[in-house]
Protein backbone atom coordinates (compact mmCIF):
# COMPACT_ATOMS: atom_id res chain seq x y z
CA UNK A 1 0.00 0.00 0.00
CA UNK A 2 3.08 2.59 0.93
CA UNK A 3 3.32 2.04 -3.17
CA UNK A 4 0.58 3.38 -4.23
CA UNK A 5 -0.11 7.37 -5.08
CA UNK A 6 -2.48 8.78 -2.90
CA UNK A 7 -5.93 10.07 -4.62
CA UNK A 8 -6.78 13.32 -3.94
CA UNK A 9 -9.96 15.20 -4.65
CA UNK A 10 -9.20 18.99 -4.87
CA UNK A 11 -12.72 21.06 -4.22
CA UNK A 12 -11.74 24.49 -5.02
CA UNK A 13 -13.86 27.04 -7.05
CA UNK A 14 -10.98 29.60 -7.32
CA UNK A 15 -9.52 28.27 -10.75
CA UNK A 16 -5.82 29.94 -10.50
CA UNK A 17 -5.83 28.64 -6.80
CA UNK A 18 -6.95 25.03 -7.59
CA UNK A 19 -4.05 25.30 -10.54
CA UNK A 20 -1.12 25.82 -8.62
CA UNK A 21 -1.94 23.29 -6.07
CA UNK A 22 -2.61 20.76 -9.10
CA UNK A 23 0.62 21.52 -9.80
CA UNK A 24 2.08 21.20 -6.33
CA UNK A 25 0.79 17.95 -5.53
CA UNK A 26 1.18 16.25 -8.69
CA UNK A 27 4.77 17.47 -8.86
CA UNK A 28 4.69 14.76 -5.96
CA UNK A 29 2.96 11.92 -7.91
CA UNK A 30 -0.33 12.26 -6.61
CA UNK A 31 -3.16 11.66 -8.44
CA UNK A 32 -5.28 14.29 -8.36
CA UNK A 33 -9.08 15.28 -9.79
CA UNK A 34 -10.02 19.12 -8.89
CA UNK A 35 -13.69 20.32 -8.93
CA UNK A 36 -15.10 23.37 -8.23
CA UNK A 37 -18.36 23.26 -6.95
CA UNK A 38 -20.32 20.66 -4.17
CA UNK A 39 -22.85 19.04 -6.41
CA UNK A 40 -18.81 18.35 -8.64
CA UNK A 41 -17.46 17.19 -5.41
CA UNK A 42 -20.49 14.88 -4.50
CA UNK A 43 -20.46 13.23 -8.24
CA UNK A 44 -16.88 12.86 -8.12
CA UNK A 45 -16.70 11.84 -4.96
CA UNK A 46 -19.30 9.46 -5.40
CA UNK A 47 -18.17 7.97 -8.75
CA UNK A 48 -14.15 7.10 -7.71
CA UNK A 49 -12.57 6.43 -4.05
CA UNK A 50 -10.19 9.49 -3.14
CA UNK A 51 -7.84 8.95 0.15
CA UNK A 52 -7.70 12.68 0.62
CA UNK A 53 -10.34 15.90 -0.05
CA UNK A 54 -8.64 18.85 -0.32
CA UNK A 55 -11.95 21.13 0.65
CA UNK A 56 -12.52 24.50 0.37
CA UNK A 57 -14.69 25.60 2.65
CA UNK A 58 -15.72 28.86 0.17
CA UNK A 59 -17.22 27.17 -2.36
CA UNK A 60 -20.25 28.84 -4.29
CA UNK A 61 -23.15 26.00 -4.01
CA UNK A 62 -22.90 24.81 -0.44
CA UNK A 63 -21.33 25.52 2.98
CA UNK A 64 -18.37 23.55 3.32
CA UNK A 65 -19.40 22.07 7.02
CA UNK A 66 -22.25 20.71 4.45
CA UNK A 67 -19.84 19.57 2.14
CA UNK A 68 -17.15 17.95 4.72
CA UNK A 69 -20.04 15.97 6.26
CA UNK A 70 -21.89 14.69 3.50
CA UNK A 71 -18.25 13.55 2.30
CA UNK A 72 -17.32 11.78 5.73
CA UNK A 73 -20.99 10.15 5.96
CA UNK A 74 -19.99 8.82 2.45
CA UNK A 75 -17.00 7.53 2.95
CA UNK A 76 -15.85 7.94 6.92
CA UNK A 77 -12.12 7.10 6.12
CA UNK A 78 -11.37 9.61 3.60
CA UNK A 79 -9.38 12.08 5.15
CA UNK A 80 -10.64 16.00 4.53
CA UNK A 81 -8.23 19.06 4.61
CA UNK A 82 -10.03 21.97 4.48
CA UNK A 83 -8.81 25.01 3.25
CA UNK A 84 -9.91 28.67 4.38
CA UNK A 85 -9.28 32.28 3.49
CA UNK A 86 -9.97 32.68 6.79
CA UNK A 87 -8.15 32.31 9.90
CA UNK A 88 -10.70 32.11 12.08
CA UNK A 89 -10.07 29.83 15.22
CA UNK A 90 -13.67 28.95 15.31
CA UNK A 91 -13.63 27.59 12.00
CA UNK A 92 -10.97 25.30 12.69
CA UNK A 93 -12.35 24.08 15.64
CA UNK A 94 -15.68 23.65 14.34
CA UNK A 95 -14.26 21.79 10.98
CA UNK A 96 -11.89 19.58 12.89
CA UNK A 97 -14.35 18.47 15.20
CA UNK A 98 -17.05 18.20 12.04
CA UNK A 99 -13.73 15.63 10.80
CA UNK A 100 -11.35 16.93 9.39
CA UNK A 101 -8.32 15.87 9.71
CA UNK A 102 -6.38 19.28 9.18
CA UNK A 103 -7.13 23.16 8.70
CA UNK A 104 -4.98 25.20 6.10
CA UNK A 105 -5.04 28.89 5.98
CA UNK A 106 -4.76 30.58 2.35
CA UNK A 107 -2.38 31.32 1.05
CA UNK A 108 -1.11 27.64 1.86
CA UNK A 109 2.95 27.37 2.05
CA UNK A 110 3.60 24.26 -0.25
CA UNK A 111 5.49 22.98 2.77
CA UNK A 112 2.61 22.63 4.76
CA UNK A 113 0.38 21.75 2.47
CA UNK A 114 2.87 18.54 1.52
CA UNK A 115 3.42 18.13 5.68
CA UNK A 116 -0.30 17.62 6.08
CA UNK A 117 -0.98 15.32 2.76
CA UNK A 118 1.58 13.07 3.75
CA UNK A 119 0.34 12.94 7.34
CA UNK A 120 -3.42 12.52 5.78
CA UNK A 121 -1.84 10.03 3.80
CA UNK A 122 -0.46 7.86 6.86
CA UNK A 123 -3.73 8.06 8.82
CA UNK A 124 -6.19 7.02 5.71
CA UNK A 125 -3.82 3.94 5.07
CA UNK A 126 -3.60 2.45 8.80
CA UNK A 127 -7.55 2.93 8.90
CA UNK A 128 -7.78 1.06 5.67
CA UNK A 129 -5.26 -1.74 6.96
CA UNK A 130 -7.01 -2.02 9.90
CA UNK A 131 -10.62 -2.00 8.74
CA UNK A 132 -9.33 -4.85 6.20
CA UNK A 133 -7.61 -6.98 9.14
CA UNK A 134 -10.57 -6.64 11.33
CA UNK A 135 -12.95 -7.37 8.51
CA UNK A 136 -10.60 -10.30 8.01
CA UNK A 137 -10.56 -11.62 11.74
CA UNK A 138 -14.20 -10.75 13.15
CA UNK A 139 -16.07 -13.48 11.95
CA UNK A 140 -17.19 -16.38 14.07
CA UNK A 141 -14.90 -18.77 13.37
CA UNK A 142 -16.30 -21.90 11.12
CA UNK A 143 -18.90 -19.77 9.35
CA UNK A 144 -16.80 -20.20 6.28
CA UNK A 145 -17.77 -16.89 4.92
CA UNK A 146 -14.96 -14.61 3.30
CA UNK A 147 -13.91 -12.79 6.52
CA UNK A 148 -13.59 -16.02 8.69
CA UNK A 149 -10.07 -15.55 7.93
CA UNK A 150 -10.61 -19.21 5.91
CA UNK A 151 -10.08 -17.92 3.03
CA UNK A 152 -6.23 -17.29 4.12
CA UNK A 153 -6.44 -21.37 4.96
CA UNK A 154 -8.33 -24.02 7.44
CA UNK A 155 -5.30 -25.94 9.01
CA UNK A 156 -5.48 -26.74 11.98
CA UNK A 157 -2.37 -24.48 12.77
CA UNK A 158 -4.28 -21.58 11.31
CA UNK A 159 -7.41 -22.19 13.20
CA UNK A 160 -5.41 -22.24 16.41
CA UNK A 161 -3.82 -18.79 15.40
CA UNK A 162 -7.07 -17.04 14.70
CA UNK A 163 -8.15 -18.31 18.39
CA UNK A 164 -5.26 -16.84 19.66
CA UNK A 165 -5.31 -13.67 17.82
CA UNK A 166 -9.27 -13.15 19.11
CA UNK A 167 -7.95 -13.83 22.96
CA UNK A 168 -5.25 -11.82 22.96
CA UNK A 169 -7.19 -8.83 21.44
CA UNK A 170 -10.19 -9.22 24.03
CA UNK A 171 -7.48 -8.93 26.64
CA UNK A 172 -6.95 -4.86 26.21
CA UNK A 173 -3.83 -3.91 27.38
CA UNK A 174 -1.97 -7.28 27.94
CA UNK A 175 1.52 -7.27 25.65
CA UNK A 176 1.82 -9.81 22.68
CA UNK A 177 4.76 -10.31 21.04
CA UNK A 178 3.96 -11.42 17.39
CA UNK A 179 6.58 -13.57 15.57
CA UNK A 180 7.30 -14.82 12.19
CA UNK A 181 9.48 -14.66 8.82
CA UNK A 182 8.52 -12.24 6.61
CA UNK A 183 5.66 -12.03 4.82
CA UNK A 184 3.41 -14.23 7.40
CA UNK A 185 0.94 -12.04 8.07
CA UNK A 186 2.22 -10.10 11.20
CA UNK A 187 1.33 -6.96 10.48
CA UNK A 188 -2.33 -8.36 9.90
CA UNK A 189 -2.15 -10.45 13.13
CA UNK A 190 -0.92 -6.77 15.18
CA UNK A 191 -3.38 -4.65 13.81
CA UNK A 192 -6.37 -7.26 14.13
Amino acid sequence: DGERMTRILLVEDDVDFAFGLERALRARSHVVRTVGTAAEAYRAARAESYDIVLLDLGLPDASGREVLAELLRDDPQVAVIVLTGRDDAASAVASLRGGASHYLTKPVSLDELHLAVEDATERVQLRRRVEASTRLFSAPLGSGGADDGAGIGQSPAWMGALHAIRAAAAAPRTPVLVTGESGTGKELVALA
